[in-house]
Formats: C-alpha cells, sequence, structure tokens
C-alpha cells in the first residue's frame, strides 16, 4: 500500500478543480497499485462527503487560506499565524489541534506529497507578496521540511512580481523533486527565478472520464445549433479602470449571443463554478449578461442548472454541444477534450497557453481585448472551418490525454524507490 497526499486543493463546487482532482485520482490508480489517496483541501468539510464516497479521506489545509474580501494587512496577519504554527509543528509528530492532527499523520506516513493541479502559485502584487501564495507554498515546504517525496501535478505557475514572491518561490519550489507545468510560460517564468526541475504536460483534465446523465430537450433537440457560453466575474488585476473593462467583457459576449441568435443558434449559459464564494459563482455573471441582450436573444436564452451536477457529469454536458464560447479555462478543457470546438476568453496566461499548445491561437483572445467584432469574426471563421477544427480535435487530443498522464507514471516511478 502507498500513501499518497494530494495538496492545494480547493473546492468540488469548482468544477474544473474537481476535475482536476478527479482526473488525478484515475490516472495514479491506474499506475499505483492499492494507493492510499487523501486530500487536503481549503473546503474540505464540504468536500468530504463527495471524496469520502470514492473511499478517500478529505482533510484540512496546513495553513488557513485567509479570506480574499479582507484587507491586505489582515490576510497577512492571518498567514504569519499560520507560518508561526507551520514551524512549530514541522517537527511535531501531530497537532494540539484535533482537525490538523489526521493531517500531520498523514504528512508522516505518506510515500509522496503532490500539489495538486490548478493556477494557484503566483503574486502579481508589485511589491509585497501575495499572502494566498505563502500559504500555498507552505503547505509545499511542509512535505519537504518532513523529508518527502515532492512533486508538482500539471500547474501553470507564475507570473512572479515582486522581488520577495520570487525569492521565496524559488527557494521552495526548487526543492520539489519535479514541476510539471501545462504551458511553456509557466516554465519560462520559473527559469527565470533559477527553477530547472521542470516539464511541460497537458492539463490533468483533459483525461478526465465523463459520466452519462440524462439531458434536456436543450441539448437533445438542437444537434448542430447548440451553443454553450462560460463567464466569470472578473476584477482585471493591476486594470486602471477594472469596472469598464468588466463591462466591456459583457456586453462584447452579448453582441456574439444576439449574433448567434440571428444565424438560428440556441444558446445556454453554463455556469462552471457555483461558489463557494460569491465572487467565484458564475451564476451572478449569467445573470448580469441576460440584461444586456436584445429581447429576442434573452427569449431563446436557457442558463442550465448545474448546481448539483458533479465534473465528470459537466464533461457529458460539454460533449453534447456544437461548439462552446469558454471563459472558465475547465470548461474549455472538457470541451475540447470530447472533440468540441471552442473560443476562448482567455482572463490568465493559463487559457492562452493551452490553446497555443493546441495549435489554436486564432480561436483566443484576451479578456481585456475581447470586443463584439473580433468575437463575431471568430465565430464566423469557426463555422466556416468547423469540420477542420473537429478534425484537428480528434487528431490531436489523443496525444494530448497521454500526455496529461504523465505525471502520475513519475509517482509511479517515486513510490517504488
Amino acid at each position: 500500500m502507498k500513501k499518497i497526499l494530494i495538496i492545494n486543493a480547493h473546492s468540488i463546487q469548482n468544477k474544473g478543480d474537481a476535475g482536476i482532482i478527479l482526473s488525478m485520482i484515475d490516472s495514479i490508480k491506474e499506475e499505483v497499485e492499492n494507493a492510499e489517496i487523501a486530500i487536503s483541501s481549503r473546503y474540505w468539510e464540504s468536500d468530504k462527503d463527495f471524496y469520502s464516497n470514492l473511499e478517500i479521506e478529505t482533510l484540512p489545509q496546513i495553513f488557513d487560506y485567509p479570506d480574499t474580501a479582507l484587507p491586505y494587512y489582515k490576510r497577512a496577519l492571518i498567514v504569519l499565524n499560520q507560518l508561526i504554527y507551520v514551524i512549530k509543528h514541522k517537527n511535531k509528530s501531530d497537532s494540539s489541534d484535533k482537525r490538523k492532527s489526521k493531517l500531520i499523520k498523514w504528512y508522516n506516513e505518506a510515500d509522496i506529497v503532490v500539489s495538486c493541479g490548478g493556477g494557484f502559485l503566483l503574486s502579481n502584487h508589485k511589491y509585497l507578496i501575495e499572502p494566498s501564495l505563502i500559504s500555498h507554498l507552505y503547505q509545499i515546504l511542509f512535505a519537504i521540511w518532513k523529508g518527502k517525496k515532492v512533486i508538482a501535478y500539471s500547474q501553470t505557475i507564475g507570473p512572479f512580481i515582486s522581488k520577495m514572491s520570487k525569492k521565496l518561490s524559488s527557494y521552495v519550489l526548487a526543492k520539489a523533486d519535479i514541476l510539471y507545468v501545462r504551458e511553456d510560460l509557466s516554465k519560462q517564468f520559473l527559469e527565470e527565478i533559477g527553477v530547472k526541475n521542470v516539464k511541460v504536460v497537458s492539463d490533468s483534465a483533459f483525461s478526465l472520464k465523463p459520466s452519462e446523465i440524462e439531458i434536456s430537450d436543450t441539448f437533445n433537440g438542437n444537434k448542430g445549433k447548440l451553443v454553450g457560453v462560460t463567464l466569470r466575474q472578473w476584477k482585471f488585476p493591476n486594470s486602471g479602470n477594472p469596472e469598464k473593462l468588466y463591462s466591456n467583457y459583457l456586453e462584447s459576449v452579448a453582441k456574439g449571443i444576439d449574433h448567434l441568435v440571428n444565424k438560428g443558434y440556441e444558446v445556454v449559459l453554463i455556469p462552471q463554478v457555483v461558489g463557494p464564494t460569491p465572487y467565484e459563482d458564475d451564476r451572478l455573471a449569467n445573470k448580469e449578461i441576460l440584461n444586456k441582450l436584445s429581447k429576442y436573444s434573452t427569449s431563446v436564452i436557457n442558463e442550465l442548472d448545474i448546481s448539483q451536477l458533479n465534473a465528470r457529469e459537466m464533461k457529458f454536458i460539454y460533449s453534447k454541444l456544437t461548439f462552446l464560447i469558454g471563459t472558465r479555462m475547465h470548461s474549455n478543457i472538457f470541451a475540447l477534450s470530447s472533440n468540441v470546438p471552442v473560443i476562448a476568453i482567455s482572463y490568465e496566461a493559463k487559457t492562452k497557453g493551452i490553446m497555443q499548445k493546441l495549435n489554436l491561437d486564432n480561436y483566443s483572445v484576451d479578456i481585456d481585448k475581447v470586443t463584439s467584432e473580433n468575437l463575431t469574426s471568430m465565430i464566423n471563421d469557426l463555422e466556416k472551418n468547423y469540420n477542420n477544427y473537429v478534425f484537428h480535435l480528434s487528431d490531436s487530443i489523443p496525444t494530448v490525454i497521454g500526455e496529461s498522464k504523465e505525471p502520475a507514471k513519475k509517482i509511479k516511478q517515486l513510490v517504488q524507490y
């Protein structure tokens, strides 16, 4: 029996993050016979029932992640207190905090500690360091202090803007056994801060296995004319006028939807993420865009209620679309890996990197540069080249899926030493 501890997990209410974890579990179990897996998650109490059905223990994190709504100084103080706690317990086998005693036991007994896939190791602060980055890095550092083998599983890492964030990230990440990243840009960020133990692979969620479910008449009755749209609330960090940029983003997508409806498509708004915080709930962005649509478009718009669906079921839903206009990166991955074409709206480098990796740059636009003109132009181009796009996916996705399982093969190699 090999014990594998997965850390840095977020919440199953983010279907993308959940898809990453589930695909990791699939790939690890394929490679490591009789693997015993535990997950250290930020929202572990709400996640534990779901994972217990898979016979996986869910644990808190060694760091209590600070509420991003708090002022910077309060978040920094929370992180400082947590840092003191971690340092005090790095050489101990248990904890006075009963919630974390099991976690520390897992750190002590694990054959390997795996920092889960995702995009959380970054800091855009110009002068200081994001408290959330410290929280994530110290989960990794705690495993290193315990003398464990440590890998990062298909992540987006960086950018690191301030000198402090560069130094701390370099110090911790250079000590891992290997860092698997999902774009060349992440590798570049790491090499710039002196971290060399890096390999580029595909996002783990490309290999997620879907689960078939009963679907509505919307999906059964509109074959060839059904477009999905995923939106998100976005704060446009480091922008001088985030409200204007956010309004422009929604208005551009709304005009794109009007364009689709005029062409005879039915459009479904799909909330890929429904929590755990209001800012992360895509249903709020969906409500905002409904107010920007023409009355004709609004009458044929549906919002899919997926709050009760898991990531595997979500992937099945995406497989039934004609194509997707996706802001949420993992909605794009769920669609692309089902051979469904995507127009990607990129809010961070990770989306652009994945589209570049698939040679689909011309179907990607930055969220701060999206306009009704460039969006409708991409829609028209996709229609014209639809069959070629689908063929390209059917030809390239099998290789991408195989590559996405490479970190699991490395885990097998490391735990067998």
